[in-house]
């Protein structure tokens, strides 16, 4: 049977070199997470359970700066395979450090949802050498389910939430799943946006090399 990395392992905080504003950063995406893991949506609640608990290494990593393109978070990831057959994700999260409350809950769902895609991924993989691409999820298809996240997020704090774009508001006042599946297809087609991307042109995978 093959193993990975358990989710409910224990993520580091990468404060190596850096002030005791690292720390203070740390306690805040703690408080975060833990808000997360109160959220009404299971899928919100999974994906901060993705981190673990602080403390013990369990491949992920918590970093503070610049995730790029104006994000709360991103997250940057591989497969690891270990001399006793098995395979882990090992990845860090980057957590933009101006980012509070609501910005910074939604940031840590999106993200756990990446880490929980990626180890879909890995646990596909066989001592054999063989995995299910179709669990390499097109950039389309991993943003899709992670921006249902954020939508959650904001449901919950009841706020809304939008890019900028026309028609891609998420969280507060949007009714139904459907109104919420066309925003975020909104969002992800933006030409003006981070993505570019729709279900016939759904980009790269999200770990290319194993294409």
């Amino acid at each position: 049977m093959l193993k990975y990395i358990d989710p409910l392992g224990r993520y580091v905080v990468d404060c190596t070199g850096q002030d005791a504003t690292c720390q203070t950063l740390a306690a805040q995406f703690e408080t975060a997470r833990q808000e997360a893991l109160k959220d009404r949506n299971e899928g919100v609640r999974n994906a901060a359970l993705a981190y673990g608990e602080p403390g013990d290494a369990n491949g992920i990593t918590v970093a503070f700066g610049n995730p790029g393109d104006g994000a709360a978070a991103s997250f940057k990831g591989y497969i690891q395979g270990h001399e006793d057959g098995t395979f882990s994700v090992v990845g860090t999260v980057t957590v933009d450090h101006n980012k509070r409350g609501t910005e910074l809950i939604a940031g840590v769902a999106h993200e756990g949802e990446h880490i929980l895609q990626s180890r879909a991924f890995a646990a596909t993989f066989t001592p054999n050498g063989t995995w299910d691409n179709t669990k390499n999820l097109t950039r389309y298809d991993r943003e899709f389910r992670a921006y249902i996240l954020t939508h959650g997020v904001y449901t919950t704090a009841n706020q809304p939430f939008s890019t900028g774009c026309r028609g891609c508001d998420l969280g507060r006042g949007v009714g139904t799943n459907a109104d919420r599946d066309r925003a975020i297809r909104r969002i992800l087609a933006d030409h003006s946006g981070n993505y570019n991307v729709t279900a016939k042109k759904p980009g790269g995978r999200q770990l290319p090399e194993w294409e």
